[in-house]
């Protein structure tokens, strides 16, 4: 072989050995990249309390939809920023930092995610927060309760979820004075109705 052509031959095997370190290279960043979407979704690398208290973007007061508080027999009740009543569940532990509904019970009752914002004066049963449930979604909760809407629920102010399973009970609410807008106060102990539930 002539010079000319080994020198060619060896450019070209050169090249090869590059393309196929460059390729290597990109897949193993693209793994990395996948790893690591993957890791932050499941909530793993934050902190070892399960309880994550809000963030600045995940609870920011300027973003996420606008929870409503609604006057209903059962008293005044928190909604989702689509007006739908929302509840909480005993069966789930409070401040597990897990949801004991999933599968069909999620479905039934869908949890309420992050991000979201409370109207000026609203005071609830205790700090609002968000849980990491296992598809990655950041699920509202207050006062260590994981919260969900029902799907029995047709139209706003409905409470059709209220009781079931003596496990299901509206989250009552109670705006203080200092709220905004003229706010009313409500016995988040008490319902209009007599039932049971709610805090």
């Amino acid at each position: 072989m002539r010079p000319k052509q080994r020198a060619i031959t060896a450019a070209a095997g050169a090249l090869a050995a590059a393309m196929t370190l460059s390729a290597c290279g990109l897949i193993s960043g693209s793994s990395s990249s996948t790893y690591q979407s993957t890791t932050a979704a499941n909530g793993a690398g934050s902190s070892s309390d399960p309880m994550s208290t809000p963030s600045a973007s995940m609870m920011s007061s300027s973003r996420g939809g606008m929870m409503e508080v609604k006057d209903t027999m059962l008293g005044l009740i928190l909604t989702n920023p689509h007006d739908m009543t929302v509840y909480y569940y005993t069966g789930d532990k409070k401040g597990s930092g897990v949801s004991s509904c999933m599968g069909s019970c999620a479905v039934a009752w869908p949890p309420v995610i992050a991000p979201v914002r409370l109207p000026a004066g609203v005071k609830l049963a205790g700090p609002i927060g968000y849980i990491v449930r296992p598809n990655g979604q950041h699920q509202v909760t207050i006062d260590g309760y994981p919260i969900y809407r029902y799907v029995g629920d047709k139209a706003p102010g409905q409470t059709n979820g209220n009781g079931i399973g003596g496990k299901w009970w509206v989250v009552k609410v109670k705006k203080s004075a200092s709220g905004s807008g003229g706010s009313t106060s409500g016995n988040s102990g008490s319902s209009g109705s007599g039932t049971g539930g709610g805090w």
